[in-house]
């Protein structure tokens, strides 16, 4: 008898059993942005929090942590990044920590797209890329 394994190697070397796109929230003010992003492509999921802004050094260095793990995860093949762009989240940082694990990450700004009708769209486009 032969076993298969049905899942996805990552660059990395995890192994995940999901192929999906996250998009991720660097902010709560792009909660919404990002959800609405993922809701319009087929295997993309959102993930949203309530932190990003306001914050004390450690609380952001968390906050940065969690959201480079998130984009790491081995269910995860790539990553859009939801900013506002005035945020306390380091995005850059945020969006470096994932590339290392060898995943393709984007980044879209609301404020420079111009709203977030503009970032819908642009982010829609991303992901279904």
């Amino acid at each position: 008898m032969s076993l298969e394994f049905m899942g996805y190697r990552r660059a990395d070397g995890r192994v995940g059993t999901r192929n999906t796109v996250a998009v991720i929230s660097t902010v709560v003010c792009g909660n919404e942005v990002a959800e609405d992003i993922a809701g319009r492509v087929e295997g993309a999921v959102a993930f949203t929090h309530h932190q990003g802004c306001g914050r004390t050094q450690p609380d952001i260095e968390r906050t940065n942590m969690v959201l480079a793990n998130l984009g790491r995860n081995p269910n995860v093949a790539a990553v859009l990044l939801v900013s506002l762009g005035c945020e306390s989240t380091e995005v850059e940082q945020v969006a470096e920590a994932i590339r290392e694990s060898g995943k393709r990450v984007e980044i879209v700004v609301i404020q420079e797209e111009g709203g977030a009708a503009r970032t819908l769209a642009a982010g829609t486009l991303i992901v279904q890329d």
